[in-house]
């Protein structure tokens, strides 16, 4: 093994052997460290261009006899090589250290060759030693060891798992390639494949959720659920379970970011219930969706101007049958909450009862509705008919003769507006004969009147002593009667004697 113990890179680190060499393997610090080999004739040179501060590359040899210590040679760019347990002479004591391990090499020599790229391996290539089979000279115990660390290498998740986002990355995945009918045609011994199922499920699983959380859409995410339902067994319950779990979680992020979502859009979060979702987590998703609806119910009656066609939305059915029937009693409410409480004109109130669609109401509220557009019709030819009769009262009580059209009162008006003509014709009757009557004795009374005011005038000039009074009485008999003439002589007669 060559180590750099210093703090500074090594630069053209050179390892070579002029002693014949039957075969040899270089096991590089990193797999991308570059290195020059040269072998020929059974002579070795390997150069490492650059091995870093506290990084070692070993060389593993196989040769007939042991290597001479004078025959390896170590250098670098800045100097040849020591061997850090050196004593006292550092090259000696490399060169003993270096025989020794040689030696070892050689007894155990031909074991340790072969068996050193498996361990390699298994540290830093583990797929490449879980695609052979157990070599024949290798313990079983050996090899299901060896196994068992590959297996964690392979499917550990710095190697298996780097920036998962899409579901094309989750293919590629070695979880997934694995369960997937080992399609990287792995050679696991049987008391390691619940160990490999393991390891594969765990990162399997970290990657269906990443992809999911990273999914830009439903559909993507769905396609990750309908990936998982091909892992039907039992033992792939966790991983579908996560995922289901995922999937909720990934859609009601989504959701909760528009939050401004009118209900004609949620569409696109109502689907289908897809094959991979557990049931539990379904009627979460949904549950958590219809609390949604039920606490902007209101808010969208007032903002949306399309809210009630989603009565008529295929995903409508799929709400529960509670939420459904609230939604179609609140858009029922504003729309009845809408009408008019009165009608302002008589056509409007006709047309509302010949031409309005209520084939969507109750029959209780369009009874309701429809009877206040007759009140208010009956209210509208009441007045213009108490009005009419107004009119028809007024000018019969001023015993004005009218004719009246019976046709055009109402037909609860007919009978006492002819009662009350027939009393009020009778009653003009008795009044034109009174007032004959009244001037007729009109006449008298101013004829009797201007006789008595004669009279008294007669009398007066008589007692006054006019003699020629009675001379003037032209008919005084029209006057007087005759008695009283004689009378009122004797009077006078008595007044001047």
């Amino acid at each position: 093994m060559v180590k750099n113990i210093g703090d500074a890179p090594a630069k053209d680190v050179v390892f070579g052997s002029e002693f014949p060499v039957l075969g040899y393997e270089i096991h590089r610090s990193v797999e991308t460290d570059k290195i020059e080999e040269y072998f020929k004739e059974g002579k070795l040179e390997v150069r490492y261009l650059d091995l870093r501060p506290s990084e070692a590359f070993r060389v593993v040899v196989k040769s007939r006899d042991p290597l001479p210590a004078s025959s390896i040679e170590l250098k670098h760019s800045q100097g040849i090589g020591k061997d850090i347990f050196a004593k006292a002479n550092p090259i000696t004591g490399f060169l003993s250290g270096s025989s020794l391990f040689i030696i070892y090499i050689l007894g155990w020599g031909w074991f340790m060759w072969k068996n050193a790229p498996l361990e390699w391996d298994a540290d830093f290539n583990p797929d490449r030693l879980l695609k052979r089979s157990k070599p024949w000279h290798l313990k079983r115990k050996k090899w299901i060891s060896l196994v068992g660390k590959a297996i964690d290498k392979y499917f550990s998740d710095t190697i298996s798992t780097p920036a998962i986002t899409k579901l094309a990355d989750l293919y590629k995945n070695r979880g997934y390639r694995y369960l997937n009918c080992n399609s990287e045609s792995l050679s696991i011994p049987s008391e390691l494949a619940e160990q490999a199922d393991r390891a594969a499920s765990k990162i399997f699983k970290t990657a269906v959720l990443q992809t999911i959380k990273f999914s830009t859409g439903k559909d993507e995410a769905c396609k990750v659920l309908d990936l998982l339902v091909s892992f039907d067994k039992n033992e792939y319950s966790e991983i579908r379970v996560a995922g289901s779990r995922s999937w909720v979680d990934k859609m009601l992020e989504s959701f909760s970011r528009k939050s401004g979502t009118k209900i004609n859009n949620m569409i696109e979060f109502f689907i289908q219930k897809p094959e991979g979702i557990t049931p539990d987590h379904w009627v979460e998703y949904v549950k958590s969706l219809e609390q949604y609806i039920y606490r902007n119910i209101d808010y969208w009656l007032k903002t949306d101007d399309n809210f009630e066609s989603v009565l008529s939305q295929e995903w409508f059915q799929s709400l529960s049958t509670e939420l459904r029937l609230k939604i179609e009693r609140a858009i029922y409410d504003f729309k009845i909450s809408k009408f008019p409480r009165k009608f302002f004109s008589e056509d409007d109130a006709k047309d509302f009862i010949n031409n309005y669609d209520f084939s969507w109401m109750d029959k209780d509220d369009k009874v309701r509705l429809i009877g206040l557009a007759e009140d208010y019709i009956k209210l509208i030819n009441d007045k213009q008919n108490y009005n009419k009769l107004l009119g028809l009262l007024e000018s019969l009580l001023n015993n004005t003769e009218v004719i009246i059209n019976y046709q055009d009162l109402p037909e609860s008006f007919v009978e006492p507006i002819q009662k009350l003509d027939v009393e009020m014709v009778q009653k003009r009757k008795e009044l034109i004969e009174k007032s004959n009557e009244l001037a007729e004795n009109t006449v008298f009374v101013q004829q009797a009147k201007a006789k008595v005011d004669r009279q008294l005038e007669i009398i007066r000039s008589a007692l006054s002593g006019n003699e020629g009074v009675f001379s003037s009485i032209e008919y005084p008999e029209e006057i007087f009667e005759r008695v009283n003439v004689e009378q009122l002589r004797e009077v006078f007669r008595r007044v001047t004697s």
